[in-house]
C-alpha cells in the first residue's frame, strides 16, 4: 500500500497546481480557524460604522463546549478545494496518460483505484492535523 501511495504523491508532487491549491487551502484554513475572531471584531466594527451593531459576545465560535463543531463547521466551507484536488488528480491521469501506462505497466486498475483513495485519505488526514 506504501508503495501505490508513493507512486501518486510523486505524480502529484511534480505538478505546480497541486502545490498552488494545497498551499492555498492550507493558508485558509489556517487563517480562519485561527484569526475568527478577530474577523468578527472587524465585521463588527464595520456593522457599527453603519448602524447595525454586533455584539460579538452571542456568537460562540471560541467558546469552550462548542469549539470544536464550530472550528469544524467553518473549516467544512473549504472542503470543496480539496475536491476540486481530486478532479485534477484524476483528469491529469487521462490527459497526461499516466493512467494508461500505469496498467501497462502491471498495475491494476484496483491498484489504481486504491493509490487515489490512499492519496485522498493522507489529504484528509493533513486536513484534520491542520484543524
Amino acid at each position: 500500500m506504501l508503495h501505490l501511495l508513493k507512486i501518486d504523491l510523486k505524480k502529484m508532487t511534480n505538478y505546480r497546481t497541486f502545490w498552488v491549491i494545497c498551499g492555498l487551502y492550507f493558508l485558509t484554513l489556517g487563517f480562519t480557524t485561527a484569526s475568527g475572531m478577530e474577523i468578527l471584531k472587524w465585521l463588527a466594527s464595520k456593522g457599527a460604522e453603519f448602524g447595525a451593531a454586533i455584539n460579538i459576545n452571542r456568537v460562540p465560535l471560541y467558546h469552550f463546549p462548542d469549539i470544536w463543531q464550530n472550528l469544524i463547521w467553518i473549516s467544512g466551507l473549504f472542503k470543496i478545494v480539496l475536491a476540486v484536488m481530486v478532479v485534477i488528480s484524476i483528469t491529469n491521469e487521462y490527459q497526461y496518460r499516466t493512467l494508461r501506462q500505469n496498467i501497462i505497466d502491471g498495475m491494476s486498475r484496483w491498484e489504481f483505484l486504491q493509490s487515489k483513495i490512499l492519496s485522498n485519505v493522507l489529504l484528509s488526514l493533513v486536513s484534520v492535523i491542520m484543524i
